[in-house]
């Protein structure tokens, strides 16, 4: 293969090679790079998976070069992406003959996927601007909780629906610990939130002793029961049993439940309480309001409980 620099000028397309490019204050080996993009199936290959910064770290730039692939790439499409159409992939040097219009920008310099390594700072530089380095690696569990706050319909009904799936997995079992905001948000889905204080009463009423017969047809209350039914199975585990208990919107959720109309709801209600009363620390003043106000109207009728 004839090295690249001397046929340079004659496919530049009115960019004539006259000095080697600077990169990360280094001159910049297009053959090299030339070489290495060929392998990797050219340009358009090279700009569809976004590998320009992978490329950039091949090439030992600087870290403060926070802009190599951007200019690999840029240097490439200006000076060998038609020596690489010409000589690797045969195609015809149209442009060079006299008389045609300069040629539209190819294909393959659009990419079709989204570059997000572009956003990534790296560490270097991060400490050269008193920028953070302690991050907390994402899990699929932050995932469920952006879906749950997005308040989109289908994004919560996707993210409920994987807890259903994922709390019943006996090997893989769901792990509240790994973002306990999981279960406040999944308690607001079924509208119990850790501020409550401006809630009136009949808002309670409405949603755990509603005033319709209970069945199938009625939406909320099977969101109700399909939250209850998670946080049962989640019960059985004993790595949530202590997050569970700890959380007072949780327990104030599972005794609505056991004193609702709706015997299925009243019993999960009971069942997880059940699960986790041997974790539920009575050494705050208001969890020991809740059991002795539980304890005290579990006889009475359903008008005399207030929560």
């Amino acid at each position: 293969m004839a090295h690249v620099g001397q046929e340079m000028e004659l496919f530049t397309s009115g960019s004539p090679f006259k000095k080697i490019p600077i990169v990360g204050g280094k001159e910049l080996d297009l053959n090299a790079l030339y070489i290495r993009v060929v392998s990797l199936g050219g340009f358009a290959k090279v700009s569809d998976k976004n590998q320009w910064a992978d490329l950039g770290e091949e090439f030992n730039f600087p870290r403060s070069c926070s802009n190599a692939a951007f200019a690999l790439r840029q240097y490439y499409l200006r000076y060998l992406e038609k020596y690489e159409k010409v000589h690797h992939f045969g195609e015809d040097d149209e442009e060079a003959q006299p008389g045609n219009p300069k040629a539209s920008l190819p294909v393959g310099a659009i990419p079709s996927s989204y570059n997000y390594q572009q956003h990534v700072v790296s560490d270097y530089l991060r400490q050269s601007y008193g920028l953070s380095t302690d991050f907390i690696q994402p899990c699929d569990y932050n995932k469920l909780v952006l879906s749950l706050l997005s308040a989109l319909p289908n994004e919560v009904d996707f993210a409920v629906n994987v807890c259903t799936l994922l709390s019943n997995e006996s090997k893989h079992a769901m792990q509240l610990d790994k973002d306990p905001k999981l279960v406040t948000l999944l308690l607001a889905h079924a509208g119990v939130f850790d501020d409550y204080g401006t809630f009136r009463e009949e808002h309670w009423q409405s949603l755990f002793h509603p005033p319709r017969n209970p069945g199938t047809g009625d939406m909320e209350a099977q969101r109700v029961l399909q939250i209850a039914v998670i946080l049962r199975n989640l019960s059985f585990e004993e790595a949530n049993v202590k997050l569970l208990a700890a959380n007072r919107t949780c327990l104030r959720f599972l005794l609505l439940c056991a004193h609702c109309n709706l015997i299925s709801l009243r019993q999960l209600g009971l069942d997880t309480l059940g699960n986790v009363a041997a974790e539920v620390g009575l050494a705050s003043a208001r969890h020991r309001c809740l059991w002795l106000e539980f304890v005290s109207t579990t006889d009475q009728s359903e008008e005399n409980l207030s929560l």
